[in-house]
């Protein structure tokens, strides 16, 4: 087999004596009305971009202004609904409750739409109504349009929600014991943005936190700030009245000393009623998670008292209470920190459930396809079709990510999404050239 440098070495084109082949037959002669531009030359088409930029933006500013001036009304109203809406959440008419925005931007649209009407009565328009009853009932038209936006645009926001939290819950399915622990976990799904399978997103998340917790808690005691230690032993006095209860049952034997040894114990290992901020905070955490351990034997049945659990559970609390005391950010963090602690347990096991009857229905939908053909074909490709679509739909994974796309769009200003679109239209109606038809001077 012939080298295949030496064949082109034999076939490649050669330059000709005295000259370079690829210059004596590349064209040599550019259009004229091209200027050549070297690639060398970024500011040339930076330049370019630029100028097209600017272009594009004094065509838009144009086209604006003659839609401003050829639909004075529309303008006005749209422009009297924008700004009067977002001014009335929470002042004089809060009594109207969710209709304050609607009520508020038909009142602007009505007024928007009178100014307009008025710059349309002062140049002459023909189309210029002549009665009163005729510039209200214009004035009504546009302030109803402008408040059907903003109610519809409130609808439409308040069912993306629903629909995106029931998305969500459906996809996350968190345990009971979880939300009477951590709260609202799907609403803390969605406000992090955390779909099944990102439960390692949100534990670096949840790190984050802690760490915040431990700056705020040293900055605490670099200004000399101190937790005592009746933060933790009052929360004992609670305990000796169901040690108390249960004595008078007959049960319970040994709460009362169980509650006076810890007691002694912690004061004993805190003899000046002081604790460090940092040394308390490592405490709480310890306390945490013998209380879970407790807990969870007692849940188990390997242990028949619980007043240890309730002891470490009250020992937690005094010091989470303690610190809190020191800075009120310390109580922020520490509740963003158990919500992502709890959302990360419902994303895992989320991520870990099985999906046996999900994938049941998908091959249902498989087999309902594949006999709606017309041959074995096309029976196939729709029953395909069928099974792709179901999995997807039944996926936690994309459930929770339509859910959190849901939610995200319902947290957007419809309304004025609306309106701009509105305005978009009447200014691509409006050249840029002015025009005033139906004007008469």
């Amino acid at each position: 087999m012939p080298d295949p440098q030496d064949w082109f070495t034999a076939n490649a084109p050669h330059a000709e004596p005295g000259g370079d082949w690829f210059a004596a037959h590349a064209p040599q002669s550019p259009r004229p009305d091209v200027t050549p531009v070297s690639p060398n030359e970024p500011d040339t088409y930076l330049g370019g971009f630029v100028k097209g930029l600017k272009d594009y933006g004094a065509d838009l500013a144009t086209r604006a202004v003659n839609a401003v001036r050829n639909h004075p009304v529309e303008a006005g109203a749209i422009g009297g609904a924008a700004l009067a809406a977002p001014f009335t959440a929470g002042g004089s008419l809060s009594v109207l409750g969710p209709l304050v925005p609607v009520v508020a931007a038909g009142a602007g649209g009505a007024g928007g739409a009178g100014l307009g009407l008025l710059a349309k009565a002062a140049r002459g328009d023909a189309d210029t109504p002549q009665t009163a009853g005729g510039t209200l009932t214009e004035m009504g038209k546009q302030g109803a349009i402008q408040a059907a936006m903003e109610g519809g645009g409130a609808l439409a926001s308040k069912g993306l929600q629903l629909a995106g939290r029931g998305m969500y819950r459906m996809a996350l399915r968190p345990a009971a014991r979880l939300t009477d622990k951590y709260g609202d976990l799907v609403q803390a799904g969605l406000d992090e943005a955390a779909p099944v399978g990102a439960s390692r997103v949100v534990q670096g998340r949840m790190a984050a936190s802690k760490a915040a917790t431990d700056q705020l808690v040293q900055n605490a005691e670099a200004g000399g700030q101190t937790v005592p230690t009746t933060a933790v032993t009052y929360r004992f006095q609670p305990l000796v009245d169901v040690a108390a209860n249960r004595e008078a049952l007959g049960t319970g034997a040994g709460d009362f000393n169980e509650i006076a040894a810890r007691e002694a114990a912690f004061n004993a290992a805190h003899p000046t009623g002081q604790m460090a901020p940092t040394q308390a905070l490592a405490l709480k955490r310890e306390a945490d998670n013998l209380a879970n351990t407790a807990q969870n034997a007692v849940r188990r049945g390997a242990a028949t008292n619980d007043m240890t659990a309730q002891l470490h559970n009250a020992t937690r609390a005094g010091l989470k209470e303690g610190l809190e005391d020191l800075d009120p950010a310390i109580a922020d963090q520490n509740a963003r920190t158990a919500t992502l602690y709890g959302l990360s347990r419902a994303l895992r096991t989320a991520e870990n459930r099985p999906q046996t009857l999900f994938r049941g229905l998908s091959d249902l939908a498989a087999v309902g396809g594949a006999l709606s053909g017309s041959d074995f074909r096309s029976g196939a490709e729709r029953g395909t079709g069928a099974m792709i679509a179901a999995r997807a739909l039944t996926s936690p994974a994309v459930q929770s990510r339509l859910g959190i796309g849901s939610f995200a769009a319902s947290q957007l200003p419809l309304a004025t999404l609306a309106r701009l679109a509105l305005l978009a239209g009447i200014t691509a109606s409006s050249g840029t050239t002015p025009t005033q038809a139906g004007t008469e001077r």
